[in-house]
């Protein structure tokens, strides 16, 4: 699907949305944001293929990444087995702190990282502690070799990594989101024009011959969004372009002192099979919500003892809950309650 406006000359501005940790009862619902500068494809009718133009570095698949290529995709795919021979995080935490190198320099702890993705650690204890060092799944040698070949491939294809945003709804901040918005869908998008705001207040968007496309993978399966995006960017007009099973495309406008800010959107369905910024951004999102549940077990299973880790999902996150009344029966249960989703 084309996803960009008609103008024909300067840089294409490439951005993308995920998210990751919708469903669980514990833990943070992290949403990421990455975008790309192109070198002359503004007016290019549709998408880069950055697999391609990546190629010599970047991969789809695990299986064909081996130890000199970076797999880029769908987070749920390249996240490994407990279970296996390799650490579960291996392809996810090589592609987030390659590409983070590729724009400046490889975060050295989970700390350097969040605060590098606009998330500094939250205030909430069993988020807190000491920093986890960066990389645990390789080298730092191997990691400095692949961010130092993906610099190089980027550079010769003429992309540059702009921004890599992730926004954490905590517990409480997602309870409290969602007695605003009325239901988990609206959470969701209260997190998409927390990251789509960026976009749109940046540069690209105004004035620019070429507008900045934003694509984002479809929320819940819904086929339109013409009054989210009116909500989220106040004042604007909001043409559609399209609203198909496939994705539906909307083009942002609005005239300000300084000339017309100016975006288009797509909400396309498996936008990280097609969007290589959307892949990353699933990436990005699901690496940092695995860190921070790190934290959060090293937290709880460092005062409990026998207490198993937990990965939140609803039927763990249940018998983590559990366990947690049989081994410390002394815990409040308001501090429990505060540790769960409402939805």
């Amino acid at each position: 699907m084309a996803t960009g406006p008609a103008d024909t000359c300067g840089d294409l501005i490439y951005a993308g949305i995920d998210e990751a940790g919708y469903g669980p009862l514990l833990g943070p619902l992290c949403s990421a944001l990455v975008v790309v500068r192109c070198a002359g494809l503004g007016g290019a009718p549709s998408a880069p293929d950055l697999w391609r133009a990546l190629g010599d570095v970047v991969c789809r698949e695990p299986a064909d990444a081996g130890t000199s290529r970076i797999a880029v995709g769908d987070s749920k795919r390249l996240k490994l087995s407990n279970s296996g021979a390799r650490h579960p995080l291996t392809h996810l935490e090589r592609g987030v702190l390659a590409f983070a190198g590729a724009q400046g320099s490889v975060p050295p702890t989970d700390a350097d990282l969040f605060e590098r993705l606009g998330a500094p650690v939250d205030a909430l204890p069993w988020y807190g502690g000491d920093a986890a060092p960066l990389p645990a799944t390789t080298t730092a040698d191997h990691l400095h070799l692949l961010t130092a070949r993906l610099r190089e491939a980027m550079a010769d294809a003429g992309v540059e990594l702009v921004d890599m945003r992730t926004c954490m709804a905590h517990e409480g901040a997602f309870n409290e989101m969602l007695a605003d918005c009325g239901g988990k869908a609206g959470v969701g998008m209260r997190l998409v024009a927390m990251l789509a705001s960026r976009v749109w207040r940046s540069e690209a968007a105004l004035g620019a011959k070429a507008a900045p496309r934003l694509v984002v993978d479809r929320q819940g399966g819904r086929m339109r969004y013409g009054g989210e995006l009116g909500r989220m960017f106040p004042g604007a007009t909001v043409d559609v372009v399209a609203e198909a099973a496939a994705g539906s495309v909307y083009d942002v406008s609005k005239r300000e002192p300084a000339g017309i800010r100016r975006m288009r959107i797509a909400f396309v369905r498996e936008a990280e099979t097609a969007h290589l910024p959307v892949a990353l951004a699933s990436m990005i999102a699901k690496l940092t919500r695995e860190l921070m549940m790190a934290r959060f077990n090293r937290y709880w299973c460092g005062r409990i003892a026998e207490l198993k880790p937990t990965a939140g999902y609803v039927a763990d996150g249940r018998r983590w809950l559990a366990d947690v009344r049989r081994l410390a029966p002394g815990t409040e249960e308001s501090i429990l309650r505060s540790l769960c989703r409402n939805a």
